[in-house]
């Protein structure tokens, strides 16, 4: 009796962890990521439960594309996306539905909208419309993703874009018992603030692309600014409470933001708001 007693004061507690960043900052990302090495994977079932968000995820890319085209005016250069164009935005399905699959002729429109050479022209601008940087993926991979046989792969659950919100992922690990993840906006967090009570310690996710991601009409505020307030708010926040929990702050999208110094250069500016 004695001895398990002893083997377990030894045995180390399971930490929670809490993730937390704007949408952009890959903070889903990166926990579904620590799941796939140091959990135990998903399961076929939540495999399939990712597709329904997948799907979504194309539809409102695909729409967005047409959108920014429009608040630019740029026009297809082939005149047959003009009808393409209004087929994606007006087009009506059910992604709730548990028979849906998307028809061919919307498929085969977002491929060719893609292929536009209009489009070259959108992404050199898209950092005033902070359009997703994973966009491009689910436009290549449209015809696999469409299958009704579809299976998310690892990197279309990596890449998805999550609604904002609290999400919790319980990890099979020795050292790990659960993450918790929010995806927010600076100035909504607290809502979740709850959350913070008994977690060992807070990784702050901060995506380094973010910084030419124009926001809102206010001069020199841009997505990174966004993240730079949160995690300002959450500092002080935090050093009010009774329990002094640890703060990580991660720089996330390394290779994104230096392949974008190339082209966009720009000095970063923190505007106060």
């Amino acid at each position: 009796m004695k001895e398990e007693q002893k083997t377990q004061k030894l045995q180390p507690r399971r930490a929670e962890v809490l993730f937390i960043g704007i949408n952009t900052s890959k903070v889903s990302a990166l926990v579904k990521h620590i799941k796939f090495v140091h959990g135990n994977g998903y399961s076929s079932e939540e495999l399939a439960d990712f597709r329904q968000i997948i799907w979504k995820n194309l539809l409102e890319k695909s729409r967005g594309v047409v959108q920014a085209l429009r608040t630019f005016d740029l026009e297809p250069m082939n005149h047959a996306n003009e009808g393409n164009c209004e087929y994606i935005m007006n087009h009506r399905m059910d992604i709730d539905n548990p028979e849906f699959s998307f028809l061919p002729e919307f498929i085969h429109a977002v491929q060719e909208l893609w292929a536009d050479e209009i489009i070259s022209v959108l992404l050199e601008r898209s950092s005033e419309l902070s359009m997703d940087n994973d966009a491009a993926y689910f436009f290549v991979h449209a015809q696999r993703i469409s299958a009704r046989e579809y299976v998310p792969s690892s990197q279309d659950i990596l890449r998805v874009t999550e609604k904002p919100g609290l999400c919790v992922t319980e990890i099979d690990n020795p050292i790990l018992s659960r993450l918790l993840w929010v995806n927010t906006r600076w100035n909504t967090w607290k809502k979740w603030m709850h959350q913070f009570d008994g977690v060992s310690s807070i990784v702050f996710c901060a995506s380094l692309s973010d910084y030419d991601q124009e926001v809102n009409d206010i001069d020199n505020h841009t997505l990174l600014t966004d993240s730079l307030l949160l995690f300002e708010s959450i500092v002080n926040s935090i050093l009010l409470l009774p329990v002094r929990t640890p703060i990580i702050l991660l720089l996330t999208e390394l290779d994104k933001f230096t392949a974008k110094l190339d082209n966009v250069p720009r000095k970063l500016q923190i505007t106060r708001v």
